[in-house]
């Protein structure tokens, strides 16, 4: 999970974060004074040369390679833990008192978050995605992998329509071009995916 601590730098404190829409690890420094900002810079690459430290900015691929998810739009306030993957980290015989939780014990599921996997470019038309001619479900995140050669997706439907489903389709200027199924993180060495080799260029 993400986490930060507030730090003192200069006699100004400073919030870093071990967050970010990436995979690697890295961090992120909140700084409210742009002078100090650049001296953070120039002495963090000065004393990391050593370490090959170097800048990062937010890359929507990695993210959803690696099955970040991203708040507002995977995910919101209307739906819950077990609607999103993330039910392993959520007890619901915690001895804790919790409006939340005597919430989540009565409420029942009624979407889920699926990864979709196209092995080819494509161009959608909009967001829903289709199991026959029923709408099931919206694409939240998506995105063409190099390193995988597939399109790549989050798309949040309704329960009832997944239970026996293993292929669905969306709508492209192409046509309508079938997807895979499959639980997030993504799996790329079940689903065939080998990938660029880390280091190489893509």
């Amino acid at each position: 999970f993400f986490r930060s601590r507030t730090f003192n730098y200069q006699g100004t404190k400073m919030l870093v974060a071990r967050s970010g829409w990436s995979k690697q690890g890295g961090f992120e420094i909140y700084v409210n004074d742009a002078e100090l900002g650049g001296q953070l810079w120039d002495e963090l690459f000065a004393k990391g040369e050593d370490l090959n430290i170097g800048p990062g900015c937010p890359n929507l691929i990695e993210r959803i390679e690696s099955g970040l998810l991203s708040f507002g739009g995977d995910m919101g306030y209307d739906t819950t833990p077990f609607e999103c993957g993330l039910d392993k980290y959520v007890s619901l015989d915690a001895d804790i008192e919790s409006l939340s939780l005597e919430e989540l014990r009565t409420r029942k599921s009624k979407t889920k978050l699926i990864g979709i996997v196209i092995d080819r470019k494509v161009n959608l038309i909009d967001k829903r995605v289709f199991i026959g001619s029923n709408v099931v479900g919206k694409i939240t995140s998506d995105t063409w992998s190099p390193r995988y050669s597939a399109f790549l997706a989050f798309a949040r439907c309704e329960l009832k329509h997944l239970e026996d489903a293993q292929n669905l389709h969306v709508k492209t200027t192409s046509g309508e071009v079938s997807a895979w199924i499959t639980d997030l993180p993504f799996d790329f060495e079940t689903l065939g995916l080998t990938g660029i080799e880390e280091g190489r260029s893509i």
